[in-house]
């Protein structure tokens, strides 16, 4: 039985005695539990974030003398701005201007690709 459904019958109980201390403590006890339920859930969230940004920092393969990045197993290979990447950790994708060369809609990195490269 979960501490909140705990309290709440130690209210219901409380209630019936008529004891009115009792029950300001475990209404307060009750408000505790909540804010430490709620903190509890912000703070799994906060952790599965920060191990998914991690799980993706491992995969980010920065190309030589360029100014984007891929992801390892993205059999796509879709380039990202690393200008964006390394400033606020988003993945931002590039595209191709109708000049042939590659920019960033967010940042405006702007780039002309070498033939060589295989895309």
């Amino acid at each position: 039985m979960a501490i909140y459904d705990i309290l709440k019958d130690a209210v219901d109980i409380a209630q019936k005695a008529q004891n009115a201390e009792l029950l300001q403590k475990l209404f307060d006890a009750q408000q505790q539990a909540l804010q430490l339920l709620e903190e509890n859930f912000e703070l799994k969230d906060a952790l599965q974030k920060t191990q998914d940004i991690k799980a993706l920092e491992d995969k980010i393969e920065r190309i030589p003398d360029s100014f984007y990045i891929t992801i390892s197993d993205d059999e796509q290979k879709i380039k990202y701005c690393s200008a964006c990447w390394d400033s606020t950790g988003k993945t931002i994708q590039i595209y191709k201007t109708s000049t042939g060369s590659y920019r960033c809609q967010i940042c405006g990195v702007r780039s002309v690709l070498v033939k060589t490269n295989v895309w």
